[in-house]
């Protein structure tokens, strides 16, 4: 006797698996076309049936050229992995699908992580997840709460941790959606925030500088957000040099000459102001002073020449 399976080519009469990740977190905001390339990609590798680009753009009614362009939007995903032929030809290759349970909870993950992975029992578990229903007013999505125990596992973060991050974007005013959440939270591991009160008094030193920020911004006529470079040299104006918020305003008052202000410019004259004040030697002084002067000059130099070519063309 012999054992047969069902003649594979009736693609109709099966069913291809997506995971769930896929239609909440990457579904949504891709473009309509690539998405369609990527579910029938899936259901002819799920089948172990060959499928070329030409296939895949006849089927759809696309070019391909654009199925092309789907493989390396999916790429820059990472739900992709393109497997050439050979090195120097990047144009032959083959589609890896990336398991994206794997990319979330780690290689030989079988089933999503439940409570015993979360370091927490069932009624713990319930608990957080009912702070969090509580705290942004409305009920946990579908995968959210697989998602919140990855994160627990993957960033060995508390639930305290996880109630912050959701606590934050309630406050600020901005989505609740846990594929934001989780930026928050992973941007808050790559600062070496490990616990709620490191996220507390994080917090706490951004708000007191948020106001310092803002004035000086808009005394240099800035209509846009600091950079983090920005903000790092704002705060030591503060905390290193001891200049008070109206010193700081007083030396971006100085940069009204000068056609395009600047945290640099500022920045030159608040550290010129410091050494003269803890006793530079009077030559080294002058020398700042002028060096300070000079490039103030030039502004106003260039300025001038640029105001007058202005006025000859017209």
């Amino acid at each position: 006797m012999s054992f047969r399976k069902q003649d594979p080519s009736r693609h109709i009469l099966y069913e291809t698996e997506l995971e769930n990740i896929f239609i909440l977190e990457y579904m949504s905001k891709a473009p309509g076309d690539f998405v369609k390339a990527y579910v029938l990609a899936q259901m002819y590798a799920q089948l172990g049936q060959p499928l070329s680009n030409d296939d895949i753009a006849k089927n759809l009614g696309i070019s391909a050229a654009q199925v092309l362009d789907c493989w390396d939007y999916w790429e820059k995903e990472g739900l992709i992995e393109k497997k050439y032929h050979e090195p120097e030809n990047r144009f032959e290759y083959d589609v890896e699908f990336i398991s994206l349970r794997e990319q979330v909870f780690g290689r030989g993950t079988v089933s999503a992580p439940g409570p015993k992975s979360a370091g927490l029992d069932n009624k713990a578990l319930q608990e957080l997840y009912s702070k969090v229903e509580k705290l942004t007013g409305r009920l946990l999505e579908g995968n959210e709460p697989v998602v919140i125990a990855g994160w627990m596992e993957s960033y060995g973060m508390e639930p305290e941790m996880i109630l912050a991050g959701y606590r934050y974007c309630v406050d600020q005013g901005k989505t609740t959606r846990y594929s934001y959440v989780g930026s928050i939270l992973k941007d808050w591991k790559a600062k070496g925030l490990s616990s709620a009160q490191d996220v507390e008094d994080h917090l706490a030193d951004m708000d007191r500088h948020y106001d310092l920020y803002k004035r000086i911004f808009k005394a240099l006529g800035f209509k846009r957000n600091p950079t983090e470079e920005e903000m790092r040299r704002m705060r030591a104006w503060t905390d290193d040099m001891g200049f008070t918020t109206e010193k700081i305003l007083e030396a971006c008052a100085k940069s009204s000459g000068i056609s395009n202000p600047n945290i640099n410019y500022v920045d030159s004259v608040l550290k010129a102001w410091y050494k003269e004040e803890h006793g530079e030697s009077p030559a080294a002084k002058q020398d700042l002073y002028s060096k300070v002067m000079a490039l103030y000059e030039e502004d106003r130099r260039r300025n001038t020449e640029k105001t007058n070519q202005i006025r000859r063309e017209i």
